[in-house]
C-alpha cells in the first residue's frame, strides 16, 4: 500500500516541510498511472505561487519539487505502470527534468533576480501543459549536433504544431537515437537545421525553452 495520505497532501500543496523533507526513499508511491493521476499544472503553479507570496521559502519549494517529481514517476519503481503516447512520455520526461531543476533552487544562487527566475518557470510549465492538452497536433523532429553528442547521446528535438504554426527546441537526452514513429522524426543535422530555418521564414512562434544553445551549437 502506498502513503496515499502524504501523496495528497503534496498535490493538493497542504504538505508540511517534514513530508518533503523527508527521504525520498522511505515513502511509498503509487506506481499504476502516477503520472496521469497526479500531475497538474495548478500543483506547480500553487507551489510556486506560494513562494512568490512568501508563504514558502525556497528550501520548501526545492523540498516540494524533489518530492513532487518522486510522486510523477512512482518512485522510480521497476514496476511503475504507465500508459502514454510518445509526446506525453517526452512531456512526462521534460516535466521531471524541470522539476528537479527547481529541486535545486536557492535564492543565493540563481543567474537571475529569484522570483523572476520562479516566474519563467511557471511560463514554461504553462507551455508544456498547453501542448499536452493539444498533443494530437504535435510532431517531434529531432537530431544529434554538437561536438560531444555521439559521446552523450544528446539530441535537440523540435516539437511543431503545423496547425497552429508553433514550434518548441528542446535539448534532451531523454529519446534513443533513431528512435521513429507516428509523432517522432530522426533527421541529419543539415535537414534539422533547415527545418527550422524555414519554420522562422514561416511566421511559426517560437515557444522558448533550449532555442539560445541550439543557436550557438548550430550556428557555430
Amino acid at each position: 500500500m502506498y502513503d496515499k495520505d502524504l501523496i495528497e497532501r503534496v498535490c493538493s500543496l497542504s504538505c508540511t516541510r517534514d513530508d518533503v523533507a523527508r527521504s525520498q526513499t522511505a515513502v511509498k508511491y503509487d506506481t499504476e498511472h502516477p503520472f496521469k493521476k497526479y500531475y497538474s499544472l495548478n500543483t506547480v503553479k500553487g507551489a510556486c505561487d506560494k513562494y512568490l507570496r512568501r508563504e514558502w521559502d525556497d528550501r520548501f519549494l526545492a523540498n516540494f519539487a524533489c518530492r513532487y517529481l518522486w510522486v510523477l514517476s512512482g518512485g522510480f519503481d521497476d514496476g511503475v505502470v504507465e500508459e502514454l503516447s510518445s509526446i506525453e512520455s517526452f512531456l512526462k520526461d521534460l516535466i521531471v527534468d524541470d522539476l528537479d531543476s527547481l529541486s535545486f533552487f536557492y535564492e543565493d544562487y540563481t543567474d537571475d533576480e529569484p522570483r523572476e527566475n520562479i516566474k519563467e518557470r511557471i511560463k514554461l510549465f504553462e507551455s508544456y501543459d498547453y501542448i499536452l492538452a493539444t498533443q494530437s497536433s504535435w510532431r517531434a523532429v529531432y537530431v544529434m549536433i554538437g561536438p560531444f553528442a555521439e559521446e552523450n547521446g544528446d539530441q535537440f528535438v523540435m516539437l511543431i504544431n503545423d496547425n497552429a504554426k508553433e514550434y518548441m527546441i528542446i535539448y534532451s537526452d531523454f529519446i534513443d537515437n533513431g528512435y521513429a514513429d507516428a509523432h517522432f522524426s530522426f533527421v541529419s543535422a543539415d535537414e534539422h537545421i533547415a527545418l527550422e530555418k524555414k519554420l522562422r521564414s514561416d511566421g511559426y512562434t517560437l515557444l522558448s525553452r533550449s532555442e539560445e544553445y541550439y543557436y550557438s551549437v548550430t550556428e557555430e
